[in-house]
């Protein structure tokens, strides 16, 4: 069973990502114009990253439970596109891996 995420906890996280959230949208932002994304798991972290901290700053405008904000900020940055096909593909190469499936 998952605990709730509360308390002194909750708002220690929450000192450390809501205010970085703003900037974190404008560095991905930057980095999109620029062209530095690609489809690599590197992009793919960062995307997932930046999406998850830009969506929990979204999140805690509309409530003030962090824990609520937490969990669907990450449901939000595991729905994207780019960090799924990561996902799959870092799963898919562990379960070979461990099927001994030469990779």
């Amino acid at each position: 069973m998952e605990l709730p995420i509360d308390g002194e906890i909750a708002q220690a996280i929450d000192e450390l990502i809501g205010p970085v959230a703003p900037q974190v949208d404008h560095l991905m932002g930057l980095l999109q114009q620029g062209a530095y994304l690609s489809d690599g798991p590197g992009s793919a972290i960062c995307v997932g990253f930046a999406l998850f901290v830009y969506k929990y700053g979204q999140h805690r405008t509309e409530s003030d439970e962090i824990d609520v904000c937490l969990k669907a900020a990450f449901a939000d940055a595991i729905s994207n596109e780019m960090v799924q096909r990561h996902l799959v593909g870092a799963t898919t190469f562990t379960l070979n891996e461990a099927a001994g499936v030469p990779q």
